[in-house]
């Protein structure tokens, strides 16, 4: 396709990998329309989630709430399993329990 690929990896750290494409401009505009798409209601579902990173913890309470789905946000796995049992005792039970492991999985 007339481009180039580049890789940079370092043990231990990761890979990132570059890419240039060449595309020429289409006289057409393509019209793309999803027709497999459903539309689910979450209304009434809770979420539980877990994390030390407290912005990964927020990026995945904003998608859950613009799902429509209900979020706590905790820091430790202690305090989750204490809000799961206060929780069952509230008749308040989670539908799902997120658990952000982070990279050096001390989560």
């Amino acid at each position: 396709m007339g481009g180039h690929i580049e890789l940079e990896s370092e043990l231990g750290k990761g890979s990132q990998f570059h890419f240039n494409l060449r595309f020429e401009k289409s006289a057409q505009i393509a019209q793309t329309r999803r027709t497999d798409s459903i539309e689910v209601d979450f209304t009434g579902i809770r979420a539980l989630v877990i994390g030390d990173g407290e912005i990964s913890r927020g990026v995945i309470a904003r998608y859950l709430a613009a799902w429509g789905i209900e979020s706590l946000s905790l820091a430790s796995e202690e305090a989750a399993l204490n809000e799961l049992r206060s929780g069952l005792q509230r008749n308040l039970a989670y539908a799902v329990v997120l658990l952000d492991r982070g990279p050096d999985n001390q989560g």
